[in-house]
This record gives structure tokens, sequence and C-alpha cells, in this order.
């Protein structure tokens, strides 16, 4: 503990047998470049500190990770196995990507926080990600895709809004939950098997809507909006 800053750069592997826990209130940076890898394997927890940095690969093996409101300054994976990330709020600059789990992992991904980003990418592990912050913006040029399998939560109160403004794909998973509203910006938007936890809303502008089946007993999907772009065919 203490208000001091820490730097942990170019890799490395904790390989003790308890979490790992940052309590430094300054400045922590766990890496600064892409190719860095750190490994916690026994867990890690970075909540404590006035401006956690991230960079590069941040991993534990099966186990915790819960990170605080996070910037991003290059490309960034969180990967923890069987274990849960928890993170608050994640920014990086235009051009970064957050990148989540892979291919083996089941480990659920919570980001509690608004995640602004360039790029948010999954991989078909059978894990749930599940963004609850009020206001999510992915920019990225391209569509986002989520691949993994084990769910995709897309807020958790009617005023949360997810924007992903060149389109969004959520059909991997057996169970999309949809709180709030979900936009993209004049791109397709394809959906599973959506399940209303509170009312929600669905808008692409121009841009086709099509959505597998929706569930909600009690509660209201509202399609596009009342304004003259919001023309996109919902199937």
């Amino acid at each position: 503990n203490g208000a001091y800053n820490l730097k942990v750069l170019s890799g490395g592997n904790v390989s003790g047998v308890t979490v790992s826990v940052l309590g430094n209130t300054g400045t922590t940076s766990l890496g600064d470049q892409t190719t860095d890898a750190l490994t916690f394997v026994a867990g890690l927890t970075a909540t404590s500190s006035s401006l956690l940095n991230l960079a590069g690969t941040i991993a534990t093996t099966n186990n915790a990770m819960n990170l605080g409101n996070s910037v991003l300054t290059t490309n960034t994976i969180l990967q923890s196995g069987s274990g849960t990330i928890t993170t608050g709020s994640v920014t990086g600059g235009a051009g970064i990507k957050l990148s989540l789990q892979n291919n083996l992992a089941i480990g659920a991904v919570n980001l509690t926080g608004n995640v602004t980003v360039n790029q948010l990418e999954t991989f078909a592990g059978g894990y749930a990600v599940i963004l609850t912050g009020s206001s999510n913006q992915i920019s990225s040029g391209t569509a986002t895709t989520f691949l993994n399998t084990g769910g995709v939560t897309f807020g958790d109160s009617t005023t949360d809004v997810s924007t992903f403004t060149n389109g969004l794909t959520a059909t991997a998973s057996p169970v999309i939950t949809l709180a709030g509203t979900v936009v993209t910006t004049n791109s397709a938007m394809n959906l599973g098997a959506v399940t209303l936890t509170t009312d929600g809303t669905v808008k692409s502008g121009s841009g086709t809507i099509t959505i597998a089946s929706v569930n909600g007993a009690n509660r209201k999907l509202s399609l596009q909006d009342n304004t003259s772009n919001s023309r996109g065919l919902v199937v």
C-alpha cells in the first residue's frame, strides 16, 4: 500500500500461490508494448490505483482478475482461463483493440464500467461477455462480432446504451441478454435469441436488424426510432 507509482514492463511471470494484490494508490502500468506479456498465476487484483495503464497481454492461470478503471495505451489482451475477469471502465485511444480471453477460456468477463475502444475482440471459447456500463462505444471501422459461446449481455438498466458504430453480430451464444439500448450507425445488426431483462431498444439507422427470437414477459422491445434516418429493415 502507499501513494507510489508502479511499473511492471516488458513481461514476466508471478508464480506465487496467493493472489497478487497491487495496493498502491498512485499510477500503475502493466506493460507498455503490444508484445509485453505478464502472467499472475494465482490471480490479480489491481483496483486501488488512481490510474491503471494496460498494454500487451495480462493473464492469470485459471484464477480471477480484478481491474479498476483502466486506460489501454496500446492493444491489450486479458486472459484468465476459467477465472472470472472483472473490470471497471476501459478506455482506449484511436486504433486500440481490447481482446478478451481465447478459444479455450470459460471464465466470464464482466465489463462493469463504460467501455470506449476502437475494437472489441472475442474468441470462440465458452465464456460470457457482460457489458453493464451506462455508455459503451465501440468505434471500429469493421463490424464487432461476438464469437464467444457462453452468453452476451448488453446492459442491466433501461438507460444503458451500447453503440457499435460499424455493425454488430452476436449469434454464437445461445442467449443474448438485453437491457437498455443497442445501436449501430447505419450498419447491420444481427442478434441471436434475445432475452429482455428490462425494456429494450435496438436501432440501426439505415442498417438492417435481424433477430432470431425475443423473449421477455412484460417487457417492451422498441425497434428503430422516429427520425428520418431510421429506415433500416427489421427481420
